[in-house]
């Protein structure tokens, strides 16, 4: 799996990945202290249905040790 960095805000990273030939975006909180903020962000975008917005489709945190 390729991944380039292609954004980053103050809070996290974007990176586009090419998963057996299939785009994909992955988004990154810097900090476990981000976590809430990603999981509402992530309720409200999902819902979003747009030709130049990338359709979020699953959510995946990490536990922080």
């Amino acid at each position: 799996m390729k991944r380039k960095k292609i954004g980053e805000g103050a809070h996290s990273l974007v990176y586009e990945l090419d998963h057996g030939g299939a785009k994909t975006c992955l988004k990154r909180n810097k900090s476990a202290s981000m976590d809430d903020n990603l999981r509402d962000e992530f309720h409200v975008a999902r819902r979003i249905k747009h030709p130049n917005i990338v359709r979020l489709i699953a959510l995946w945190i990490k536990p922080h040790v």
